[in-house]
């Protein structure tokens, strides 16, 4: 893929900036030029709203809704029939293991349009029936109809995965979308636009520009006020910042942010089992996902045992992680996307601060070293990293009583998203705690479609007066039937 020039695609097109201004793609497995991106400004982002909007009243918000489901149908066969050239992208912007991507972000990739496109198509609505002062019958109906223009900003560690996940649904209930990838993964974004091309999608439905944040083409499209609903995952701080473009016009947002998730272990789990589970759960795609652990809490009577457990399955980890193929030398969990210098930067930065971000940012830059074939750095990392997480907290509890742990652990931290227990107690049931996800003696143990891991997506915006923890529908997630959550997340695709 080297020399490859991303462009933007606006209107079934696929156009240069008109500032010329473009930027380097490079590997985050070698530093190798991948390619060069066209920088969009105002200009490429208003075109590609433009667009958007006049699509909704065009060709596209004409069809009726088999005729639109049939179509991301197409795109989705599409996808499998570029599966090769999908796998590429995502391997060369990402890093990731082509055993990883083939199984996981591609087919996902493709099975959420499938997934959207069917179940938009058993929504309900409601219905009413009333009597009229005048006693007269009277009926009343609700109607869904498209939000209209979706922007939806990405993020770099799962980019076709999480971007199609947002698109999907959006194009199913009759929306169109400008997309800006991140600026660290602008491929499978941009392939997708030629499979809209050959599947027939009318001009303006789909649209990409390729940008950076602040002043730039993600700040633009987020304060483009026709732009109807901005869907974001990412980094606490620019949620944030969206959050206020978007209070000009009072429009809607979708936001999932950063979590500091811990992984719990009691005195009665199975040690070996947990320390599998939590090495998987810090480590899964390099620690570059949503639901992944950052800190670890360990009872007290077993945390030597933990420890050594621990470090004796890492070593095992470490002689099984480097494989050698015919492309890079990878390590079986994936590269990280941020380079090396620029994750020391910030290493050296989190120590210096809470304790915390030392044994999230340890874990992190363990798994880095591990990436250049630092072994020794790699488990020293790691095991600063375990016993950080093992001293200078609060208190555990003396027992297994799970509710009031996890009311306890789950406090620590302002931002909470999932967390994961390992205790042979829960084979009785999760406790009922105020997280958005409670996983039980695994980590992810979840089907590789839309409709299983709907269990643990985050709820991306809590209603007005809903208790904290539950959706839309008043559901706690890990009791949610993933179909209920999958109507909720078409709900806010739609007004």
């Amino acid at each position: 893929m080297s020399g490859a020039t991303f462009l933007h695609f606006i209107g079934n097109r696929f156009v240069p900036s008109q500032s010329e201004r473009y930027f380097d793609k490079r590997s985050p497995v070698d530093g190798s030029l991948v390619g060069t991106v066209a920088e969009g400004g105002q200009d490429e982002v208003h075109a590609a709203v433009q667009a958007a909007r006049a699509a909704l009243s065009g060709p596209w918000g004409r069809l009726t809704l088999p005729q639109r489901t049939d179509m991301l149908h197409g795109v989705a066969r599409e996808i499998d029939r570029r599966f090769d050239d999908f796998l590429d992208a995502e391997v060369h912007d990402t890093g990731k293991p082509r055993s990883i991507a083939s199984h996981v972000d591609i087919p996902r990739g493709a099975a959420n349009f499938r997934v959207f496109a069917d179940a938009v198509k058993n929504v309900p609505t409601e219905f009413f029936e009333m009597t009229t002062p005048e006693g007269r019958k009277a009926f009343n109906y609700s109607v869904r109809a498209p939000k209209g223009v979706i922007a939806v900003v990405c993020p770099w560690n799962l980019p076709l995965l999480l971007m199609t996940w947002k698109v999907a649904p959006a194009l199913a209930c009759g929306n169109t979308v400008v997309v800006k990838p991140s600026e660290e993964t602008p491929a499978t974004a941009t392939l997708l636009g030629e499979v809209m091309q050959i599947v027939g999608v009318p001009p303006g439905v789909y649209n990409v520009v390729h940008g950076f944040g602040a002043a730039s083409a993600g700040e633009f499209l987020t304060r483009h006020p026709d732009v109807s609903a901005i869907t974001f995952t990412g980094e606490t701080a620019t949620g944030a910042a969206i959050m206020k473009a978007a209070a000009d016009g009072i429009r809607a947002v979708s936001l999932e942010l950063g979590g500091k998730n811990p992984g719990i272990v009691f005195a009665d789990c199975d040690l070996d089992a947990a320390a599998a589970g939590i090495s998987r759960a810090a480590f899964l795609n390099t620690g570059q996902i949503c639901l992944g652990t950052e800190r670890i809490y360990v009872e007290r009577p077993i945390f030597e045992r933990f420890v050594a457990a621990q470090n004796a399955h890492d070593e095992k980890e470490v002689s099984d992680l480097l494989i050698d193929t015919s492309d890079f030398l990878w390590i079986t969990r994936g590269t990280a996307v941020w380079g090396r210098d620029a994750a020391m930067k910030r290493f050296e930065r989190a120590l210096s601060t809470s304790q915390s971000d030392r044994v999230g940012v340890r874990l992190a830059v363990g798994h880095l070293m591990l990436n250049q074939g630092d072994v020794a750095g790699a488990k020293r990392q790691i095991t600063l990293a375990m016993m950080e997480a093992g001293s200078g907290r609060a208190q555990p509890p003396t027992g297994t009583q799970l509710a009031q742990a996890a009311d306890l652990f789950l406090g620590m931290h302002e931002y909470e998203l999932a967390e994961t227990y390992f205790s042979r107690a829960l084979a009785a049931g999760a406790p009922e705690t105020e997280v958005r996800l409670g996983m039980a003696n695994t980590y992810l143990a979840l089907g590789d479609t839309p409709r299983a891991a709907a269990r643990r997506r985050t709820p991306r915006r809590r209603r007005s007066g809903a208790p904290r923890g539950q959706d839309r529908a008043g559901l706690r997630h890990h009791r949610a039937h993933p179909v209920r959550l999958l109507v909720g997340q078409l709900d806010q695709a739609v007004g």
